[in-house]
């Protein structure tokens, strides 16, 4: 054979084993990084889930905490507000 042939031959298979070497490498680091970040990701997910969770539950007592019902039992019991009567109130005009 033609030696400038086989010294070709031997380049490009050294080559190609190179840029296979380099390939998986790049394949391996980029599925290390995503596998980071698909981590990250269902963690926030889950914090995400429980914030609302958290939020509606703080919503409904809100919703309770001022509902008419009960701040007029309150007032009953502690406060002891009386109601206003129309000639307590005064025109600004």
């Amino acid at each position: 054979m033609n030696p400038n042939k086989d010294y070709f031959l031997y380049r490009l298979s050294t080559s190609l084993c190179v840029c296979t070497v380099v390939m998986a490498l790049s394949t391996y680091i980029t599925r290390q990084a995503t596998q980071v970040i698909t981590k990250k990701i269902h963690s926030l997910n889950a914090s995400i889930i429980n914030k609302k969770r958290t939020l509606n539950m703080l919503s409904s007592e809100w919703c309770h905490l001022n509902s008419p019902n009960h701040l007029q039992n309150i007032n009953k019991k502690k406060v002891k507000l009386k109601s206003v009567h129309p000639t307590q109130t005064s025109s600004l005009a």
